[in-house]
């Protein structure tokens, strides 16, 4: 199986209304009884949704990478699927995202939703994705075709690609391959320089993780929300490390308005020093996301840890040992000429 032909670099109208279509594709379930009253999570998240305004039910159904193409985009067969039913759809899965997230408190989960609303708009989340969508030489990507309006401006896209781009000099970030259960695979090196622009920082770690979600929702055809995340640290030296302040930003920025997206968060051989910032920042993890968070040293433990999540077809050689994902990684060619959706050895 391989990554370059198993994920698609054109989304198609069937694609996406394929996606959107499914209702959840399992993630709901009535026989999951939470909150008071004993409702069912399903009827839950519809109460939440309607406590919407249109503008927030829109952006919560743009949380959905699919529906987010459909909306956007100047191809009337792709926006056509952008229907009413598919933004209940795909808002009634940000609800239920948040709702896991507080335990089935529906009054602090809808708060929550609110505020991670709020937080997609302050940021301009749907800006930060189409940053690469037009070339330097002004040529759309081929991959999609989003309408001008939707499209940020030209100083706002030079912007944020200038932030993007800065950090991921600093510490090169992909999302190459995939797990057995089609959950893309985020992956960070060791960081080169200690020198951080802790908004370039933060940018670039959203950026990096939607475009991980986006993949793992069009490789998964929406039957996964979630992604894996591997850090490779076993070359990464103390002296490159990012200001605590900066790690300690994003943390609770990403827990809070991300929630139920990370299945696994592997560190590959981590050094001393990286075991004791870890601790120090445990602190700011919730114990939920702590469960969930694998320190690997040593080629059996990846071999006992990773092969049961990844194909070696699908695994970097510092993942396993006969990983067969070789490629050198190029930011530029990822940046510039990989689709947003589209994973990093994908055929373009």
């Amino acid at each position: 199986m391989n990554s370059r032909k198993h994920l698609p670099t054109i989304l198609t109208p069937d694609l996406i209304r394929d996606i959107l279509d499914g209702s959840g594709h399992g993630l709901f379930t009535d026989a999951t009884i939470v909150g008071k009253g004993g409702k069912a999570e399903i009827d839950i998240c519809r109460e939440m949704i309607s406590e919407l305004t249109p503008e927030q039910l829109e952006q919560a159904a743009r949380t959905s990478y699919a529906y987010y193409v459909a909306a956007t985009s100047s191809d009337e067969s792709l926006h056509g699927v952008a229907t009413d039913e598919a933004r209940q759809n795909m808002a009634m899965r940000m609800a239920r995202r948040h709702l896991v997230q507080m335990k089935g408190d529906q009054e602090e989960a809808t708060r929550i939703m609110k505020a991670a609303l709020t937080f997609r708009k302050d940021r301009q989340i749907d800006a930060l994705r189409a940053c690469y969508a037009v070339a330097h030489d002004g040529s759309k990507c081929a991959s999609l075709s989003i309408r001008e309006e939707e499209l940020p401006d030209a100083d706002q896209m030079e912007s944020y690609r200038k932030l993007i781009k800065n950090d991921l000099d600093r510490q090169p970030m992909v999302v190459r391959g995939h797990d057995m259960s089609n959950r893309a695979i985020l992956i960070k090196f060791p960081r080169i320089s200690a020198e951080t622009d802790v908004e370039a920082y933060v940018m670039a770690h959203l950026y990096i993780a939607e475009r991980a979600m986006a993949a793992t929702e069009i490789l998964s055809r929406g039957k996964e929300e979630k992604i894996v995340a591997l850090l490779d640290f076993e070359t990464y030296s103390s002296s490159c490390k990012p200001p605590l302040s900066a790690m300690r930003l994003l943390i609770p920025l990403l827990q809070t308005n991300y929630p139920e997206r990370v299945d696994h968060i592997v560190i590959v051989e981590p050094s001393f020093w990286m075991r004791a910032v870890f601790k120090l920042l445990s602190m700011f993890i919730d114990p939920h996301t702590m469960e969930k968070i694998v320190l690997i040293n040593g080629e059996t433990q990846r071999i006992n840890k990773l092969k049961p999540l990844v194909a070696k077809e699908q695994a970097m050689p510092f993942m396993l040992p006969d990983g067969e994902l070789t490629a050198k990684v190029d930011i530029n060619h990822y940046l510039e000429n990989v689709p947003f959706f589209s994973l990093y050895d994908a055929e373009v």
